[in-house]
């Protein structure tokens, strides 16, 4: 007995540890390799995998720090306690390098400290921060154009980092632009982008130009400079030969004008004259060092020293421009007198009136002369041929005016295709019969069988009172406006069967002074069976065929749906045998609502046995829905044979259990232990 107590004994102090040998201390291991990261960037303890052992006799808390750059953030778990030989991953645990951090390799320290010796343990780190945010600009570094000549450069962003980035593109100079100024790139993705450049007014020479593509979330950025040079593409001088004439009041004089092209382009120059000269053409081409000529024909209007100016300017730069100048002595040869009677005359909108035109030759020879009046308008003689002195008497007739307002009415005699005189009057057309028509819907699309509503509004615009007719489809309105009044009528249209998708509604206004105005309405017709339409179907289609007894009620549950866009009442009956009955006689529905309703099918004992066939209708001005139920009829009920249930589990009917878990079965042997070793004692101690 006593060797199985010595034996007990000394397994139980196997089991104690002596603290005459405890010793406390840790290390700290970072398992994972040296990394790599892009600044802004996470690294966690996912991936720098820090394991931290108690290789002390006893159990220990362990205080835990790192050492990180300045300005990073970072955190990891600050303490933890091990049993001996017990080891653990420090976690969680993360490092953030700022997004401005430049490339290189830094250190990081990771420190465990032992409670109870004060011991301390570390790691070091070596984290690799690469530029992993870069941005390239390419394209043309020099670019020419005329002086104030806007100039369009393309610009290819790429992005040469590893993430999907912002860039922010500007320039330094407020003669150039870029567009777009923003742009979002994929990695290694490339984005064209244009910078317009224009130089000041007179500017000439070359001027640098630096666009900058900044990233908006990252460090990355790159410039470019683009050297914008302006040139003197377009210069002439002109000048007009001869400088000074004398023409006959009547004739014509010609000059010629003279543009010399100094500039390095070719250039088109445009050519204006007074309205009493014309250029053979309005526009000459000039290859640069050339010269070119345009012809202008001049007919002095009046008598005296007049100034041909004519105006030369550069097609291309609207800056160029210069203005020549010839002294034209015109002399009165012949000579005419125009006057109109009366001075003014007053009309109504569609009326036509007349004037007298006096011609008189106060010049000293016979003159024939050539009268045009105002467009609109027509003289009874147009050619006159008259000696000096002598007077002549014209009709002018004014045509039926088209608008109100005030117009000139004028009549200019020519000689030889010379003006010599012109007088003018003023004719005043009225408003004296007008009307303003305005229509104003009240719909949306419309269904065949709407009654559409139309605000109407007709205004008397004129001077006088007048009587109107409105007419619309389907109908007419007569009414009698003053100056000024207003009638609004409240128009209703009924949609007919006639109508089309889309049709035109007009209503068309006449008066009894000839006043004509109209409106047109498109409105949209939405067919029928969008408007207005029903579905019937069975709660379980199972109830399509169905078994009863006579005598008995059997229930069949309808659903029924309005399918439309309308709010609609439909009538709701059955065709078949009169056993046979629904719930309700109508429901009205919401456009997309349903209601269940019952089918009542209830024999009477005077039904013969057999199969009968019954559908439930649902229908409304608009739209129809029908469901088939079959009916078998039975004197008596028949049941079928019941299957007998299934039994659940195996072939025995036996439940087999799992085996029970490592965890209970290692107490239950912890116990039988226990209780083997309180047996012996009381063995070897009774």
């Amino acid at each position: 007995m006593r060797i199985h107590f010595l034996l007990a004994l000394a397994f139980v102090m196997m089991l104690t540890p002596s603290p005459a040998y405890a010793y406390y201390g840790g290390s700290i291991d970072l398992i994972s390799d040296v990394h790599s990261v892009c600044p802004c960037d996470i690294i966690s303890s996912d991936e720098m995998v820090l394991e931290l052992t108690n290789y002390g006799t006893g159990s220990d808390t362990f205080f835990i720090s790192m050492e990180i750059p300045e300005g990073w953030s970072g955190f990891i778990v600050p303490e933890t306690t091990l049993a001996s030989g017990e080891s653990v991953y420090l976690d969680p645990a993360w490092i953030t390098p700022p997004c401005g951090t430049e490339p290189g390799v830094y250190k990081i320290r990771f420190i465990a400290e032992s409670a109870m010796s004060g011991k301390i343990a570390d790691e070091e780190m070596e984290l690799d921060i690469m530029r992993c945010h870069d941005v390239q600009l390419s394209g043309e570094t020099s670019v020419g154009t005329c002086k104030g000549k806007e100039v369009t450069s393309s610009v290819t962003v790429k992005n040469i980092g590893k993430g999907k980035e912002t860039f922010i593109l500007s320039t330094d100079s407020e003669w150039a632009s870029v567009y777009p100024h923003q742009v979002t790139i994929d990695p290694w993705g490339e984005a064209s982008v244009q910078v317009r450049m224009k130089p000041a007014d007179g500017f000439i020479g070359n001027k640098d130009i630096t666009l900058t593509a900044v990233s908006s979330s990252t460090y990355a950025d790159d410039d470019m400079k683009i050297q914008l040079t302006a040139n003197n593409c377009y210069q002439f001088s002109a000048s007009v030969v001869p400088t000074e004439d004398v023409i006959c009041m009547g004739d014509s004089g010609e000059y010629y004008i003279q543009i010399d092209n100094k500039g390095t382009k070719s250039d088109t120059y445009m050519i204006v004259t007074p309205a009493w000269a014309r250029a053979d053409k309005s526009t000459v081409t000039v290859a640069a060092g050339s010269r070119g000529n345009v012809r202008v024909t001049a007919i002095p209007p009046e008598t005296g020293d007049l100034i041909l100016s004519v105006f030369v300017s550069s097609d291309t730069q609207s800056t160029e421009a210069v203005t020549v100048e010839s002294i034209v002595k015109s002399v009165d040869c012949r000579d005419g007198v125009v006057m109109i009677m009366p001075p003014e005359a007053s009309i109504c909108i569609g009326e036509g009136t007349e004037y007298s035109v006096r011609i008189e030759n106060n010049g000293n020879v016979p003159t024939t002369y050539t009268l045009d009046a105002t467009v609109g308008s027509s003289l009874s003689r147009e050619k006159l041929i008259l000696g000096p002195g002598e007077v002549q008497n014209v009709i002018l007739t004014i045509d039926a005016a088209e608008k109100a307002g005030t117009f000139p009415v004028s009549v200019d005699a020519y000689v030889d295709g010379v003006p010599v005189d012109a007088d003018a009057s003023t004719l005043i057309v009225r408003t004296c019969y007008d009307a303003g028509l305005i229509v104003r819907p009240n719909n949306d699309d419309a269904c065949i069988g709407d009654m559409l509503s139309f605000d109407v509004i007709v205004k008397n615009n004129g001077e006088y009172d007048d009587t109107y007719e409105l007419l619309y489809p389907g109908g007419e309105a007569d009414f009698d406006l003053e100056p000024g009044e207003i009638n609004e009528l409240d128009i209703v249209i009924d949609v007919t069967d006639e109508w089309n998708d889309v049709t035109e509604i007009p209503f068309v206004l006449t008066s009894s002074n000839g006043i004509r105005a109209e409106k047109v309405i498109v409105q949209n017709v939405t067919p029928p069976g969008t408007c207005y339409s029903v579905d019937v179907s069975l709660l379980d289609e199972e109830d399509s065929e169905i078994t009863t007894v006579i005598g008995y009620g059997s229930p069949v549950g309808v659903k029924i749906s309005n399918t439309g866009n309308r709010k609609s009442v439909f009538f709701l009956s059955v065709d078949g045998p009169e056993w046979a009955y629904v719930s309700d006689a109508s429901v009205e529905l919401e456009p997309g609502e349903e209601k269940e309703v019952y089918l009542y099918i209830s024999p009477t004992y005077d039904v013969k046995e057999g199969s009968y066939t019954m559908s439930l209708l649902a229908e409304s001005d608009s739209s129809f829905s029908a469901t088939d139920i079959k009916a078998k009829v039975l004197s008596d009920f028949e049941s079928p044979e019941e299957e007998a249930p299934e039994l659940e589990g195996g072939l025995t009917g036996m439940f087999i259990s799992n085996p029970l878990p490592l965890e209970i079965t290692l107490i239950s042997m912890m116990a039988f232990f226990t209780v083997l070793l309180v047996v012996l004692r009381f063995i070897i101690f009774r």
